[in-house]
């Protein structure tokens, strides 16, 4: 379309029914900056640098003659989704090139650029986050097909009535207005939001207490208290709580029997022997006030000096000594009787078996003697074992003890058993 023109004169206009294309032939030697307009509202400025060796890539010789084309492309026609607008594409070729200039990038200096767009951009912002939307202008990177910002700074554009974003690029490519979502500092593709506080880009400090909860009322003063450390407040003497905002004495809210609790204040830790009746008593209490004794009765203090171990000895001695006595005893009796019992044991009478029953049948007496009556005294067996010299036995010799023995036949006195079981002599 520039074939005949010559270098320096007016851009060609070319409307080819889905896009609109302004085109320019320039001389590369020499070249000052150069803008071109579109009667859709694209514009663009290409600075006098965009021809020094500092622009372009390898060493080729560079062309006499180029030509610089803006094309705006119908909306309806945009091959990219995403885009509020129609595309605009700035190119520079050598004259009669399909092909680009090989342009470094970033280039030393940007094209400015004037991108028009059609779509309302959204208006809504998150209450909580502060996030909205703006439109940008992006470039199409073709290989993925995706809108990207890299080397294009853009400014942000909101306006319903004339909806033109304006934009610096470091690079040849296609470019259109996007809508993206801005952060709660209205830049578009920021990260900040509102923290809890409201505060844009804020880490909670603001409303937060010593305790780093935002937005509990708590703030880092511990009431005047205490100071603020580490996520907590170190509180002053009898003062607890998160600001140290409860007081707690031992001696009262505790009764003196006990200790305030140190995480809250609220409640006490009894001492052994003390605890709270009713026990789910509400603070303020007070607390431990009720024993386990029925009587408290104090305990003198001991008295200094020797005393306690005199009185120690002198009570320990004697009641020693009457122990050990009562042990003797109790050994003596239990002794005696064990003795007794054995002297018992050898003075009962056993009979043995007579004499007379050792012998053959033969020889045993035809009588049996029989104990008729009970014992006699010592004179009455003397009697029995030692009759007269005269051998009488007659009743008369038996005294008025009664019969002693009876014998079924007469047998001689000999016979009778002793004792001890052996038989006496006759007398001589």
């Amino acid at each position: 379309s520039v074939a005949g023109a010559a270098d320096g004169e007016d851009a060609t206009e070319l409307d080819g029914g889905g896009f609109f294309m302004l085109t320019a032939r320039v001389a590369t030697t020499g070249f000052t900056e150069t803008s071109l307009e579109t009667p859709g509202g694209a514009f663009a400025i290409f600075p006098p640098t965009l021809f020094k060796p500092a622009a372009l890539q390898g060493s080729a010789p560079l062309p006499a003659s180029a030509e610089i084309m803006l094309i705006q492309w119908v909306a309806s026609a945009n091959p990219a989704g995403g885009a509020l607008g129609p595309i605009v594409t700035a190119q520079v070729r050598p004259l009669g090139s399909n092909a680009s200039f090989p342009f470094s990038d970033p280039l030393p200096n940007p094209i400015q650029l004037q991108v028009p767009f059609e779509t309302n951009v959204s208006e809504t912002v998150n209450a909580f986050t502060g996030q909205g939307y703006a439109a940008i202008t992006m470039y199409l990177d073709e290989g993925e097909w995706e809108w990207r910002p890299r080397g294009v700074v853009s400014e942000t554009a909101t306006d319903k009535i004339d909806k033109k974003i304006m934009a610096s690029t470091s690079h040849m490519s296609h470019f259109s207005a996007i809508q993206v979502v801005t952060g709660c500092d209205g830049v578009p593709l920021s990260t900040k939001v509102n923290d809890h506080c409201a505060v844009c880009g804020g880490d909670n400090f603001t409303c937060s207490g010593c305790d780093g909860i935002p937005n509990t009322g708590r703030d880092k003063l511990c009431s005047g208290r205490g100071t603020c450390g580490s996520s907590m407040c170190s509180c002053r003497v009898q003062w607890f709580g998160l600001q140290c905002e409860h007081f707690c004495a031992d001696e009262t809210i505790c009764s003196g029997h006990g200790i305030c609790n140190g995480a809250t204040g609220r409640n006490c830790t009894c001492a052994k022997g003390w605890f709270t009746s009713p026990a789910n008593l509400a603070w303020p209490g007070p607390f431990c006030t009720t024993s386990d004794d029925v009587l408290d009765i104090p305990v003198p203090d001991p008295p200094e000096g020797p005393a306690p171990l005199v009185l120690a000895l002198g009570i320990s001695i004697p009641v020693g000594i009457l122990i050990c006595c009562f042990i003797g005893y109790g050994t003596h009796k239990v002794w005696g009787e064990w003795k007794r019992g054995q002297e018992i044991r050898k003075t009962i009478m056993e009979f043995p078996v007579p004499a007379s029953a050792a012998l053959r049948a033969d020889q045993k007496p035809k009588g049996s003697l029989r104990i008729l009556q009970g014992r006699a005294d010592d004179e009455q067996r003397g009697l029995l074992t030692h009759p007269e010299s005269n051998g009488s036995n007659s009743s008369s010799a038996r005294g008025s003890a009664g019969p002693l023995i009876s014998a079924n036949s007469a047998a001689p006195p000999h016979s009778m058993p002793r004792a001890g079981g052996n038989p006496e002599p006759d007398a001589e």
